[in-house]
C-alpha cells in the first residue's frame, strides 16, 4: 500500500504561486514533480484525504477557540496581564512552519506528519486539563508547533499526491474545512481529542510513506536542514511577539525590556537575511527561505486571523451575545470565504493565477474592513491588534470609569461574561460599551491600512498560466 519515492524535491526558488504562506514552507520542498505520485485511489484515497482535512479542521478550531472563551479563562485563572499570550502563544508556535517545511522535504512525510499530529493533540490535552494560565499558555505553544506541522504536512501531501490540474481543487477543500473549523471554536479544546482518535487508523494505515531522500542516512538528512537560520528565525519571532504582546501592557513602551526586545529583533532580522545569503553549512537549495522572496511585492492578507478573533468579542459587547451566538456571527465571513475559495479552486486550473484573484481579493478586503470600521464606530496581526486594542481600551474605559482599578478594567474588556462586566449597572454599561466599540475601531482601521497596502502591492502583477502553477 505504501511506497517510497526516489524523486528529489523541487527547488523552492522555482515556486512562483504559493497557495498561502504555509505553501512556502509546507509544499515548496515536497512538490516532487508535476505528475501525481498517488498510489492509493478510490475509497482509500477519499478516506486518506478526509483524514488530512481533519487535521486542518483541528488546526482551525485551535486558531479561534480562545476568541470566545477569554472571559471564562480570566475568571478561572486570573492573570489578565497574560491574557494576550493565550492567543499569541499559539501564533508563536506556528512560526515553526518554515522549519517543518524543510523537514518535510528531507524526511519521510508520513512519520513527520504523524509526529506533528501527536504533538498537537498533546498540546490540546494540556490546554484542556490546564490547572493554571501558565500551563494553558504552554499547551497553546505546543499545539501551535504541532498544528503548523500538520497544516504544512497537509499541503505537502496534496502537492505530492495530486497533479497540477486537480491540485487547486484539493487545496480549496482545505480552505473550506478551515472555514468550518473557524466557527466551531466555542466548543472548546477537548473536541480535538475525539476527532484525532476517529481518524487515527487512517493516519497510520492509509497515508502513503513518501521519502524524498530514501538513500540517505539520518545524519545526512539532518545536515540538509538549515538549523542555523531556523534558530535565528524562531528566536527573532519570539522576541517580536513578546515585544508586541507585553509592550504597553506589562511593560512601558519606553522600558529597557521592550527596547531590548525590539533591538534584538532587528539584529536577528539582519542576521537572518545575511545567513540566507551565505547559507552556512547547507547548500543554496537547502536554505530555510529563498532570499529572492523578499523582493516579491506580494503580501498575504493576514486580516482574517485577527478578524475571526475580534468579531466575536465585538458582538459579545455590543450585541450582548453569548460565546456560541458570537461564534455564529462569524458565519457570513466564513461562508463567503469558503464559497470564494471553492470557486477559486475550480477556476484556477482553467484560467491560471489571474490578477483578479489577488487584486480583487485585496480590494474586497479593503472595502470590507472600511465598512466594518464604519459599523464599529457605533502568530503578526493578532499580536499587534491585541496590543492595540488593550492599550486603547484601557485608556478609554479608564476615563469612563475613573474609580475602577487597572485590574478591573482589564477584566472588563476581556468579554461580556466577565464578573466585572456583569457587575456594572445599566448606566455604567451605557458609558463603557461605546468606549470599547471606539477602541475596536482602531483595530479595523489597522486592517484597512493592511488591506490597502496589499492591494497596492499586487497592482501590476502578471497572469500566471495554469501550466506554471505547481
Amino acid at each position: 500500500m505504501s511506497d517510497q519515492s526516489n524523486e528529489k524535491p523541487a527547488d523552492v526558488a522555482h515556486s512562483r504561486s504559493p497557495h498561502t504562506l504555509g505553501d512556502l514552507a509546507g509544499s515548496s520542498d515536497a512538490s516532487l514533480n508535476e505528475t501525481s505520485q498517488r498510489t492509493i485511489h478510490g475509497w482509500r484515497w477519499a478516506v486518506a484525504y478526509a483524514a488530512m482535512l481533519s487535521t486542518t479542521l483541528l488546526f482551525a478550531i485551535d486558531n479561534t477557540v480562545v476568541a470566545n472563551i477569554q472571559p471564562s479563562i480570566i475568571n478561572d485563572f486570573g492573570h489578565l496581564e497574560l491574557m494576550s499570550w493565550i492567543g499569541t502563544g499559539f501564533a508563536l508556535g506556528t512560526m515553526f512552519i518554515l522549519l517543518w517545511g524543510k523537514v518535510y522535504g528531507v524526511f519521510n512525510i508520513k512519520w513527520v506528519y504523524i509526529f506533528n499530529i501527536f504533538l498537537f493533540e498533546a498540546g490540546s490535552a494540556v490546554c484542556g486539563a490546564a490547572p493554571n494560565i501558565q500551563a494553558l499558555i504552554i499547551g497553546r505553544v505546543i499545539a501551535g508547533i504541532g498544528g503548523s506541522g500538520m497544516y504544512s504536512g497537509t499541503l505537502t501531501y496534496v502537492s505530492v499526491l495530486t497533479n497540477q490540474q486537480e491540485k487547486p481543487a484539493y487545496l480549496a477543500g482545505s480552505t473550506v474545512v478551515w472555514g468550518i473549523g473557524s466557527v466551531l471554536g466555542p466548543v472548546g479544546f477537548y473536541i480535538n481529542l475525539p476527532i484525532g482518535a476517529i481518524f487515527a487508523p487512517a493516519y497510520f494505515l492509509l497515508f502513503p510513506s513518501t521519502d524524498p531522500n530514501p538513500n540517505k542516512t539520518l545524519a545526512e538528512k539532518l545536515r540538509l536542514v538549515d538549523w542555523i537560520n531556523a534558530v535565528a528565525f524562531l528566536t527573532g519571532s519570539a522576541c517580536l511577539t513578546v515585544a508586541l504582546t507585553f509592550g504597553g501592557v506589562v511593560y512601558s513602551f519606553h522600558s529597557g525590556t521592550i527596547i531590548a526586545l525590539w533591538t534584538v529583533t532587528g539584529v536577528l532580522l539582519v542576521a537572518f537575511i545575511v545567513l540566507l545569503k551565505l547559507h552556512p553549512l547547507v547548500s543554496k537549495e537547502n536554505r530555510l527561505y529563498p532570499l529572492h522572496f523578499f523582493k516579491e511585492w506580494i503580501l498575504i492578507n493576514m486580516q482574517l486571523q485577527a478578524m475571526t478573533y475580534f468579531v466575536p468579542l465585538y458582538f459579545q459587547f455590543i450585541k450582548g451575545d453569548g460565546a456560541l451566538e458570537a461564534g455564529v456571527r462569524l458565519l457570513p465571513l466564513i461562508m463567503f470565504m469558503v464559497a470564494v475559495s471553492m470557486l477559486n479552486g475550480f477556476l484556477m486550473p482553467k484560467y491560471g493565477l489571474i490578477p483578479v484573484w489577488y487584486i480583487g481579493g485585496s480590494a474586497l478586503a479593503l472595502i470590507g474592513s472600511a465598512l466594518m470600521s464604519q459599523d464599529l464606530g457605533m502568530v503578526l496581526f493578532l499580536a499587534i491588534s491585541g496590543s492595540l486594542f488593550h492599550n486603547v481600551a484601557v485608556d478609554k474605559v479608564g476615563n469612563a470609569l475613573p474609580t475602577a482599578s487597572d485590574t478591573d478594567i482589564g477584566n472588563l474588556i476581556a468579554g461580556t461574561s466577565s464578573a466585572v462586566f456583569k457587575a456594572l449597572s445599566e448606566d455604567e454599561k451605557a458609558v463603557v460599551i461605546p468606549e470599547i466599540a471606539s477602541a475596536m475601531r482602531s483595530i479595523w482601521a489597522f486592517f484597512m491600512a493592511a488591506a490597502a497596502l496589499s492591494f497596492k502591492a499586487k497592482l501590476g502583477r502578471k497572469k500566471i498560466e495554469p501550466t506554471a502553477i505547481a
